[in-house]
């Protein structure tokens, strides 16, 4: 009988958001399982498979071979990740509109995020987001270089993304202090081998951005941002000095902001707070139902 053998798998792959640092917030770990399982369940057979016995257990006294069998007869119907589609495309099928927009800003629109890309497609991600997993972060950036005409733009932030963060009372009113952002580098390392050959490995080393409100002078606060990264493709590593790579201090007409512009979206204002996925009984029972279909079809083999 021939055995399907899968050569890669996405495990394979050092993904840095299939791991979690000690040090992120308790809520980021409670809820990171029930994103991870929506998260495969709209990507598809494909993600859910390659996963193995996260999602379907080997039955007793299976050899290799044997489980990669019973893996194959079965069958994952991906109606999660259809059900997203379907409410994106029911929310989406109108262009938003922005009312009362200056004419000046008609422009912006047409390029508004770090890829380029339109206001409507940028809406479109972050909603899809949101029916997906209840919580996307936006932070509003500039480009490193000084200009007369600066042009901010918008970058998105996943929610398993969203590490850590912290809220103070600032001037009488519950603010946004701080928050740790996950992002991911890539990196060629091309070696020498023997000859004149080279191989080139690619690899995806974490790097953390931290917004911080900073004491400032005669009581201000000055918002700060730091990235931390390391050559290394440890996930866990301290946010220190040794490891703080770059600070920025971004400037509005020369001065900087006295306020962190990130934001959570979410189905309702719960500002950081972390709430229950939308589709997290749907991934649920969609896994519920790969199970019995894979009981089934091994019963039937």
């Amino acid at each position: 009988m021939a055995v399907n053998i899968r050569s890669v798998k996405s495990s394979d792959f050092n993904l840095v958001n299939r791991d979690l640092p000690t040090w992120a917030h308790p809520e980021v770990h409670y809820w990171y399982p029930e994103w991870r399982k929506i998260r495969d369940c709209v990507a598809g057979e494909r993600a859910i498979k390659d996963a193995e016995t996260d999602y379907l257990a080997s039955l007793e006294s299976m050899s290799g071979a044997d489980y990669n069998s019973y893996l194959d007869r079965a069958t994952f119907y991906n109606f999660t990740g259809r059900t997203v589609e379907a409410l994106t495309g029911s929310l989406m099928r109108r262009r938003p509109v922005i009312d009362d927009l200056p004419k000046r800003l008609n422009e912006r629109l047409k390029i508004i995020s770090r890829e380029k890309h339109p206001f409507h497609m940028f809406s479109t991600m972050i909603a899809r987001e949101n029916i997906q997993m209840g919580r996307v972060g936006v932070l509003v950036d500039l480009p490193r270089t000084e200009t007369t005409q600066p042009k901010p733009y918008l970058c998105s932030y996943t929610c398993e993304n969203i590490l850590d963060w912290d809220e103070d009372i600032v001037n009488d009113e519950l603010v946004l202090t701080r928050v740790v952002l996950r992002e991911q580098k890539r990196v060629r390392n091309v070696t020498q081998a023997t000859g004149n050959t080279t191989t080139m490995e690619t690899d995806y080393v974490p790097r953390y951005r931290e917004l911080a409100l900073e004491e400032g002078p005669g009581g201000t606060h000055i918002y700060v941002q730091k990235i931390y990264e390391r050559s290394d493709n440890a996930v866990d590593f301290e946010l220190i000095e040794s490891n703080l790579t770059d600070t920025i201090i971004p400037m509005r007409q020369g001065v900087p902001l006295d306020f962190i512009p990130f934001c959570v979206l979410g189905p309702r204002e719960s500002r950081m707070m972390v709430e229950k996925p939308p589709m997290m009984d749907i991934a649920r029972l969609n896994l519920s139902h790969y199970q019995s279909y894979a009981w089934l079809e091994h019963g039937r083999f």
